[in-house]
């Protein structure tokens, strides 16, 4: 008893102030920063662009290889990929200025060592953003640190039994929910074999004079094929990022560029496919060298254009939204996450195209990439989103069972708002009525506060949206309501039960944030929960019942997590995240 006494008194002894450890982390990120530049600095502007190249050739592979059959034992542990993927966005911020302005390309061959370099920088870089990264973390209080006889240890603050993680994972469970439930089309759509065996007949050794690449020729079978697979993942992942066909911002035309999108990712697809069945067939070929390319940009658009028949000029447009050039560099010093572009601005006429771009959505990065440039943008492909969302949640309750409000619904008091409703869907079979308050927020950056900001209002709006919607139905009645809301009830009707929605695009789980709701009525959940119950409840007797009570029951899921530790020394200082990466159990 005595001695367990006693290890507590040192553990607090131990335990690091919040603030003092925030501005710890911060000091040794920044002279960490510092050390990586000045050692940069070195270089002159054509070895720091090779430099650039042969990273975007390391995180390429490395992304190909995470996403291939390969054993794990090929790939690197999670938290030092995740590390050098983070040194993407500081190198490209410290190399865009220094880019030197030529019409060419720097040619260098990808060796082993080239490679070590490249991906001894990013790790360098990498460490520096994840340190940044634990700074934010414990000034917000997510993260505890203590000192140790070598260094600094820190661990979450977040429990296993948080809904921290919750929201993050809906995506998946709405696949695995959606699987084998909608009809897919094959239109153009080979067997991997085929693809294989057609890819094998194009390939062939590609000379460069520093080093073998490999080269292949077209074939419009591969094309419709990939632009076939490819299709509606683009169409997931604009509808993701919130960037609607209509929306006209600046150099954002959602339409135009969502089509270029698509056509860039079916091009990337179908060269990581080319690529890996050439690296098997031929000999002394450069893999790694092979998978990172570079286009010309009137090439890309008369490509582009031509397969689409979308004007050039449109697809030119398009694409200066899509490509990150040297007067994007303020963007990557100032947002911390990782953004691997489509395509980047290299040097006068040529685009260099990471194919590991598509492993993340690359509608967010371009999105918030162009909010960045102009902040009108923002404003433009807003503007939508509250029509877009209403309409894919009525699409989830169509037929004749269903009643819906087309249009938003303000409730009045006196002539004055009191409040307004985004939608409503009344089961005719049951009289159930579900009352909505739809929500889509931003929450890709990594930045905490902005994060904590967009939590703390979702939740505060949402629990005085349902107390003021409860209010105003005891006052007047369910008949005004349905008044209100132009439903038609039979008989002069009333609903059989009213429930209140809350849903958040992108997250509405917020405890661990320190935002909870303050009205226990209203079922509150993210759009791919709610979609993917909606699927999972199906044709029942009671819809809107069962989704609002399965809602409240998964608040109270817990998600297990298998911490991933990870350490690395900064000036002499061992730095140790006990579990900043964890996996599912």
């Amino acid at each position: 008893m005595a001695m367990n006494l006693h290890r507590c008194l040192i553990a607090n002894l131990m335990t690091i102030p919040a603030n003092i450890l925030s501005e710890t982390l911060s000091k040794l990120a920044s002279s960490h920063l510092a050390a990586i530049r000045n050692r940069l600095d070195d270089f002159d502007d054509m070895l720091c662009t090779a430099i650039l190249i042969e990273a975007a050739r390391v995180i390429d592979y490395e992304n190909v290889l995470m996403g291939s059959s390969e054993g794990e034992s090929h790939h690197l542990p999670y938290p030092a990929f995740d590390v050098m993927c983070r040194g993407w966005t500081p190198l490209v911020h410290y190399v865009l200025p220094r880019l030197p302005k030529i019409c060419g390309i720097p040619i260098q061959e990808s060796t082993s060592t080239t490679r070590s370099h490249a991906r001894s920088i990013l790790h360098a870089f990498g460490q520096y953003a994840v340190l940044q990264k634990a700074a934010d973390m414990s000034f917000h209080g997510f993260l505890a640190g203590s000192e140790t006889e070598s260094g600094i240890s820190l661990k979450f603050t977040v429990g296993e039994d948080s809904d921290h993680f919750l929201d993050q994972l809906e995506a998946e469970a709405l696949e695995k929910a959606l699987s084998g439930t909608e009809e897919t089309t094959t239109v153009g759509r080979l067997a991997p074999d085929e693809v294989d065996e057609l890819a094998a007949s194009l390939v062939f050794p590609f000379e460069t004079g520093c080093g073998t690449m490999i080269g292949y020729d077209a074939d419009p079978r591969l094309d419709a094929h990939f632009i076939e697979l490819v299709g509606p993942k683009a169409l997931e992942w604009r509808a993701e990022a919130g960037i609607h066909p209509d929306v006209q911002g600046n150099q954002l035309n959602g339409a135009d560029v969502a089509a270029v999108v698509m056509m860039l990712a079916s091009f990337y697809l179908k060269h990581i496919w080319i690529v890996g069945v050439g690296n098997k067939r031929l000999s002394s070929i450069n893999y790694c060298m092979s998978l990172t390319i570079w286009k010309k940009p009137d090439e890309l658009v008369e490509s582009i254009s031509s397969f689409t028949g979308i004007d050039a000029g449109r697809v030119e447009a398009a694409l200066r939204a899509i490509v990150v050039t040297r007067d994007d560099a303020a963007y990557f010093g100032a947002e911390p996450t990782p953004l691997m572009p489509m395509l980047l601005e290299i040097s006068e006429g040529y685009w260099l195209a990471p194919v590991s771009s598509i492993f993340r959505n690359p509608f967010t990065a371009i999105r918030m990439l162009n909010e960045c440039r102009n902040p009108a943008t923002a404003q433009s492909i807003r503007q939508p989103r509250e029509q877009w969302m209403t309409a894919d949640l009525y699409a989830l309750f169509e037929g004749s069972r269903y009643q819906v409000v087309e249009l938003p619904t303000r409730l009045k008091r006196d002539g004055q708002l009191v409040t307004d409703i985004d939608a409503a869907v009344l089961d005719m079979t049951t009289g159930e009525l579900g009352l909505f308050q739809l929500k889509w927020q931003d929450l890709a950056s990594n930045r905490l506060r902005a994060i904590r900001s967009k939590a703390k209002n979702f939740v505060e709006r949402v629990s005085l949206w349902a107390d003021q919607v409860e209010d105003w139905i005891e006052e007047f009645g369910e008949t005004e309501l349905c008044r209100a809301l132009k439903l038609k009830l039979p008989n002069g009707a009333v609903p059989s039960r009213v429930m209140m929605f809350a849903v958040g695009r992108s997250g509405a789980r917020f405890k661990s944030y320190g935002y909870a709701l303050t009205n226990e009525n209203i079922a509150a959940c993210n759009w791919n929960q709610f979609v993917r119950l909606r699927y999972e409840v199906g044709p029942s007797e009671r819809v809107l019942s069962e989704i609002h009570s399965r809602i409240f029951a998964e608040q109270s899921r817990i998600e297990m997590r298998k911490p991933l530790p990870y350490s690395f020394e900064i000036d002499g200082r061992t730095i140790r995240f006990e579990d900043m990466w964890s996996a599912a159990v």
